[in-house]
């Protein structure tokens, strides 16, 4: 980051507002939030989104900082939350608030990797 702007790739310049707002369309969005490069920054910002797939593949991405992934470990969509159950990087804490949730999928799959201790991933 140089100047407050980060480059992307020759064709992407972000720069961060005042909150970090991100003013940039849902596809712009999706692609930052999959992308394990993308500056924390930016994946912090994304964990607020109004769009249920870019808070999905946040929830998927092994670079998503600790405190996104708590925040979308209590999302509103149940796939968002199983998900994070199955984020590399969720934080222990996350994973036994899911053992309590009320979607199956997500207490299954946070269950599954405090149970048997494995480096989380997709069963």
């Amino acid at each position: 980051m140089q100047g407050g702007r980060t480059r992307l790739n020759a064709a992407v310049e972000v720069r961060p507002t005042q909150g970090y707002g991100l003013n940039l369309d849902a596809a712009m969005k999706a692609t930052l939030a999959a992308r394990p490069s993308a500056p924390t920054w930016i994946l912090e910002g994304l964990a607020g989104a109004e769009d249920r797939v870019v808070r999905y593949l946040l929830a998927g991405n092994p670079a998503t900082p600790v405190a996104a992934l708590a925040r979308l470990s209590q999302d509103a969509r149940p796939v968002v939350r199983a998900e994070v159950a199955a984020n590399p990087s969720a934080p222990i804490d996350a994973l036994e608030g899911l053992l309590e949730d009320g979607d199956e999928e997500a207490r299954r799959v946070a269950g599954f990797y405090l149970k048997n201790k494995l480096p989380r991933g997709r069963p």
